[in-house]
């Protein structure tokens, strides 16, 4: 029979580090959102 309890604990710390990517990822997009508003600005600013 399989060691689910290895499986499991396997799939626990996958799931940590994909929340982790995810959070990471939300952050990213978050800066780019804020550089995109400045930039924006920026360039009405120039007009």
């Amino acid at each position: 029979m399989k060691d689910l309890s290895g499986t499991n604990q396997e799939l626990i710390e996958e799931i940590s580090v994909l929340k982790k990517k995810i959070q990471e990822l939300e952050h990213s997009d978050s800066e780019r959102k804020r550089a995109e508003v400045a930039l924006t600005k920026e360039r009405l600013y120039d007009r």
